[in-house]
């Protein structure tokens, strides 16, 4: 599909204070597009997104994804065919925790039901500098040959705002500048796997990252 992400919203705790939800705001939405959420928190084992909610309840996308170095981990929620109007998308989690982190991305162009293709995450212990290093590890092969691939990192060790560079990885197109939680995408014109990618100056960062491909 012709996927476009039309605005995206980011609000970071890092003040090290806990609680149970997080929240962002994220203003104008056009009805039918799609609401993508990327979630990162402080987690020594035992925390997990029990849901995310903006009236309506979002998907999960791909299960929690856990840096057990740092303890801090990372998920991915969606919506599909958003209402249209100013939305307050709220991350809850089972228990309090802190370095709560959201970012809300508006995507036009997707179907407006099924619309998932695959997704897959992983954790990595210091990736280096090398490029295309930071990775979502790679997915089962696309089932749609016009898939829109949206890319997710959180570095894991830093406290907002972050430090050093982040660029997308190849053939991708970054969106903003923010360093704690990276955001891609592009699309793609023939089926096969799908691996989000990224190239940080950080030689020591750990990382938490995410690949979702829609149709």
């Amino acid at each position: 599909m012709a996927g476009l992400i039309v605005q995206s919203a980011v609000n970071i705790d890092d003040s090290g204070g806990s609680a149970t939800t997080i929240a962002v705001t994220i203003n104008g939405v056009a009805a039918g597009n799609h609401l993508v959420a990327h979630i990162g928190y402080s987690d020594a084992g035992a925390i997990n997104v029990s849901g995310v909610n903006d009236g309506t309840a979002y998907a999960k996308a791909d299960a929690e994804r856990r840096d057990a170095g740092i303890n801090q981990s990372g998920t991915v929620w969606y919506l599909q065919n958003s209402s249209g109007g100013n939305k307050t998308v709220t991350a809850t989690f089972n228990s309090t925790t802190a370095f709560r982190r959201i970012r809300v991305s508006e995507v036009s162009g997707l179907l407006t039901s099924g619309s998932l293709d695959r997704t897959i995450g992983q954790s990595q212990t210091d990736p280096g500098t090398g490029a295309n290093a930071v990775s979502s590890s790679a997915s089962a092969a696309t089932t749609n040959a016009t898939d829109f691939v949206m890319g997710f990192t959180e570095a894991c060790d830093s406290t907002s705002p972050g430090s050093g560079t982040l660029t997308a990885g190849t053939g991708y197109t970054i969106s903003g500048s923010n360093l704690i939680m990276g955001l891609e995408s592009k699309s793609v014109s023939s089926t096969g796997a799908q691996t989000a990618t990224f190239t940080t100056s950080l030689a020591t960062e750990n990382y938490v990252s995410h690949m979702m491909a829609f149709k």
